[in-house]
């Protein structure tokens, strides 16, 4: 059976729909959002609080000044409950948007970027699409296990798809022996987790390599790191493959389970 696969499509939803079509299978590997994108400095963010003010915010980031970021944030938002909520509407907009270009039956994993509820929310009443929280099913012929979220990393800002460590490698190590692992997070192997274009180590999932490593899936796809030095590297026995950044390939993988 062949599935398309996703990650990291941060708002290019006209591009996802053109590469479906209503007798696929789609599964998304979370960060439908784009709150902001790097390269472009466009995003929601952007729009609420102006591009030089993201930009700023962006290039703080890249030198490690985590600090200078949050102040900059705290300083631009104004009313903090009045700007939360805006830009909770915002995001709740474009998960409608996500789940109207989805033509065909769909499993959709939350990233770190997502808002869990809001997107469930989106869902809900389509028959057609699943928001995975975690989950193990059959496939064609082969087992495959579903976790959303991620363990905080080194740039973590307590983002709400973000998922305390032993909360994820309890649910991941829940889903036992599986023959397709897909996740959000790369596993913690520099090859993987290195952005070189962001120039910044995004540190991986340790859980995740400890899951290959005991339970050896045939595969396991993941998204999260843009640019990575490697996009497919075999870890044990395991094939283990960055889907890429959607939002600027705009491709989707076909894989056959």
């Amino acid at each position: 059976m062949i599935v398309k696969l996703a990650a990291d499509i941060h708002g290019r939803f006209d591009e996802l729909a053109s590469g479906l079509s209503a007798d696929d299978l789609f599964i998304g590997l979370g960060d439908y959002l784009n709150l902001v994108d790097y390269d472009d400095i466009e995003g929601i963010l952007v729009d609420l609080l102006g591009h030089d003010v993201v930009a700023s915010a962006l290039e703080a980031l890249r030198r490690g000044d985590r600090e200078s970021v949050k102040r900059t944030m705290q300083d631009v938002g104004g009313d903090r409950p009045q700007f939360y909520a805006t830009v909770m509407q915002r995001v709740a907009e474009s998960y409608v948007e996500l789940i109207n270009s989805i033509p065909c039956r769909a499993y959709l994993l939350w990233g770190n970027v997502d808002v869990p509820h809001l997107l469930q929310a989106a869902a809900e009443g389509n028959e057609r699409i699943t928001v995975v929280d975690s989950l193990c099913i059959e496939i064609g012929s082969s087992t495959v296990g579903m976790l959303s979220g991620m363990p905080p990393g080194p740039f973590s800002f307590g983002l709400p798809g973000e998922r305390p460590p032993h909360d994820y490698a309890e649910l991941l190590y829940g889903l036992g022996e599986v023959d397709v692992l897909l996740v959000h997070p790369p596993p913690a192997d520099a090859e993987l987790t290195v952005d070189i274009h962001a120039q910044r180590d995004e540190e991986g999932c340790a859980a995740v390599s400890a899951f290959i490593e005991r339970f050896k899936p045939r595969e396991c796809y993941f998204g999260h790191v843009h640019q990575p030095q490697s996009h497919e590297k075999k870890i044990h026995d395991t094939n283990c493959v960055n889907l890429g950044y959607f939002r600027k390939h705009r491709t989707l993988r076909r894989i056959e389970l």
